[in-house]
């Protein structure tokens, strides 16, 4: 008898826990179940808020990019025909940015190099500029590295070197009186003036020598 009631309390034990561990798993079903339930829901929500905050943001229209320096200055003067010619950007752009450079025969050819720390972009002539000549420069319709395009055309001119004159001194003659062009044109014919009377002379003097002797 004894041995019955000992198993019949065992079991009722094990039945217990068995109920239990039974309730636990049902509660966190139920909490697995309602938490899966609201994030379902709210979820979808959620994400198109976040998508709609992103397009209105990106719909926002951004500045355009603005030149902050150039060189040379505008109306400059005396720049050298072998002078630096840049632009520097408020912000990083487009590799290929350039510009343009003309003068009196037209555009000037040349190379275009982007610095993307400073946002400077340099043009180097395939030769040097013409002195005392004056230049122009326009930028127009660039691009950003957004996409955001240049809306205000930028221009300036500037004007290169005049070559400094070089007097010629002259170590030459100086040019000589009417007197000095008519002896140096008259010297053979004086000088042979000069011998013949230098020869009369002397026939005298040796006729009269001999004349005197005879006596």
């Amino acid at each position: 008898m004894d041995t019955i009631r000992n198993w019949t309390e065992r079991n009722k034990r094990n039945g217990a826990s068995v109920v239990w561990h039974f309730r636990e798993v049902s509660t966190f079903i139920r909490k697995f179940a309602i938490g899966f339930f609201v994030f379902s829901v709210f979820l979808p929500g959620l994400l198109f808020s976040a998508e709609t905050a992103f397009a209105e943001e990106s719909r926002i229209p951004k500045e355009p990019p603005t030149i902050l320096s150039h060189t040379p200055e505008t109306d400059a003067t005396q720049v050298p025909v072998n002078g630096v010619i840049s632009v520097v950007w408020d912000r990083p752009m487009h590799p290929d940015t350039n510009f343009t450079v003309t003068g009196p025969e037209g555009f000037v050819t040349g190379a275009f190099l982007y610095d993307p720390d400073t946002y400077t972009v340099t043009f180097l002539p395939d030769e040097d500029l013409t002195p005392d000549t004056r230049y122009g420069v326009l930028v127009t319709g660039q691009v950003d590295m957004d996409g955001q395009i240049q809306q205000t055309t930028y221009q300036w001119n500037f004007n290169t070197v005049t070559p400094t004159s070089v007097s010629i001194v002259s170590f030459g003659s100086p040019e000589k009186t009417p007197l000095q062009n008519w002896l140096w044109s008259s010297w053979p014919w004086l000088m042979l003036a000069i011998s013949v009377l230098s020869l009369a002379g002397f026939l005298v003097i040796w006729g009269r020598r001999r004349l005197t002797s005879n006596l």
